[in-house]
């Protein structure tokens, strides 16, 4: 997948926008999962929590950057 293709993913966002590249964030999830604290499944229902934890990411901005990062693993 294209960073081109993951940045559309962000362009219809509101003042929320994320004001960088989403794939910056992938090497984060990345070792989050290889950290084994979450699994795939936990994942898919934990990391946008983590996300708005870490990093202050709103809900609608975390959903998004989880699923792009699972469409790029997939």
């Amino acid at each position: 997948m294209s960073i081109t293709f993951i940045m559309k993913m962000f362009e219809g966002m509101n003042q929320n926008q994320i004001s960088f590249e989403p794939a910056e964030m992938f090497p984060e999830l990345d070792e989050l999962q290889k950290s084994r604290e979450m699994n795939m499944y936990g994942m898919t229902l934990h990391a946008p929590r983590w996300l708005r934890d870490n990093f202050g990411f709103s809900e609608e901005q975390s959903f998004e950057l989880v699923s792009a990062w699972i469409e790029y693993k997939s």
